[in-house]
């Protein structure tokens, strides 16, 4: 990540991996998340890359702990890859210098610091179901706040939900 927009696609906000989860698993479903699925369909976001390894490690997790089958694991990587979610990588500078000063004012880890950081960066809204940054992200005016309401997805037979289709390709 850097300050700078160069190279980065158009993104209406940053999202973090919390509000990615909240669509693999019904149990945790949110109108918040679909919302932000919703937006999905029509607009770019931006994420650090810390965002694949977070998610890929939570499905990873999931199908040890039985919570997903293993035989789902790869489509519902494919069904978020597939979402027009852009990631982009911390320089050295941010991560040493930058992060862990936003994350002791913040009060929040590095990983979490470093969507706040790159909300910041972009002058976008962050989306996130996580409370601690959410709260961070509404004292600095950067939580995407989404009002209007949306249908929720059917309930899938399966536990997970992510691998149903949404209109978005990258």
């Amino acid at each position: 990540m850097s300050s700078s927009k160069k190279g980065a696609p158009n993104a209406k906000f940053v999202i973090d991996a919390s509000v990615a989860l909240l669509w693999v698993f019904e149990d945790e479903s949110s109108e918040y998340a679909e919302a932000v699925l919703k937006e999905l369909e029509d607009h770019n976001a931006l994420a650090p890359q810390l965002w694949n390894l977070e998610v890929t490690n939570a499905l990873t997790v999931a199908v040890r702990r039985g919570r997903l089958q293993a035989e789902e694991f790869p489509y519902l990587i494919d069904a978020l890859n597939m979402l027009p979610i852009f990631t982009l990588p911390t320089d050295r500078e941010v991560a040493f210098k930058q992060l862990p000063t936003l994350a002791q004012e913040c009060e929040l880890t590095i990983y979490d610091a470093a969507y706040l950081y790159l909300a910041e960066s972009f002058d976008l809204p962050l989306a996130t179901a996580d409370r601690k940054l959410k709260r961070a992200a509404q004292k600095r005016g950067r939580f995407l706040n989404l009002t209007r309401k949306v249908a929720l997805w059917p309930k899938p037979k399966s536990k997970s939900r992510a691998y149903r289709s949404t209109s978005s390709t990258r």
